[in-house]
């Protein structure tokens, strides 16, 4: 997985699948308190490959691997990560 520190120091770790010539992508987005390298994405991915759609997946900071930082975040911080390119 590639990892990606933003302005506000927080870093992040993602995944993106790039198909040629697919003008989509699927975004994933997990869940309050979970991550995105589970069994879901996991079929989610496997759906976009199969369908040659891009797919991206990142971990939210403050969540996953990330839980220690839950009380330094805050919708603020994930809207401004949220809005950043990759």
């Amino acid at each position: 997985m590639q990892k990606y520190t933003y302005n506000s120091g927080f870093t992040t770790t993602f995944e993106f699948l790039k198909q040629e010539k697919s003008p989509f992508t699927i975004f994933y987005i997990h869940g309050l308190g979970s991550d995105p390298w589970g069994k879901e994405p996991q079929i989610i991915k496997e759906y976009a490959a199969k369908h040659n759609l891009n797919f991206l997946r990142f971990e939210l900071v403050g969540h996953g691997s990330d839980a220690d930082n839950f009380t330094n975040t805050d919708m603020n911080i994930w809207k401004i990560i949220l809005s950043t390119p990759i």
